[in-house]
């Protein structure tokens, strides 16, 4: 919550829940943390489909955001094109990655 500033001192409504810093102070030191936190994604092996997935991402997702493509075509649409564009390779490529630094992390 880094964007909100430090909720810890923050003011509490009057329509808040008075325990809101407690839970909220709670649930930070009691969070748990993935599992694949340190792990960074290497794109070089697969380049040329990140970029070509990142083109159809910018082509359909503002037109899907805000209601200008109708769903029911445009949504098949899109997944085809990822799918042409490489997104499969580039999921299998990261969770290849993951496993190997999950293998050599303990986690």
């Amino acid at each position: 919550y880094n964007f909100l500033g430090n909720r810890m001192n923050a003011s509490i409504a009057d329509t808040d829940n008075p325990n809101l810093i407690d839970y909220a102070r709670n649930s930070f030191e009691n969070a748990t943390f993935s599992r694949s936190l340190g792990f960074s994604f290497d794109t070089t092996p697969v380049k040329n489909q990140y970029v070509a997935v990142t083109n159809v991402i910018a082509q359909y997702t503002p037109g899907l955001e805000t209601g200008s493509l109708d769903p029911a075509t445009a949504l098949p649409e899109f997944i085809q094109k990822l799918k042409d564009a490489g997104i499969d390779e580039i999921i299998a490529e990261k969770q290849a990655q993951l496993d190997a630094w999950v293998a050599l992390n303990g986690k």
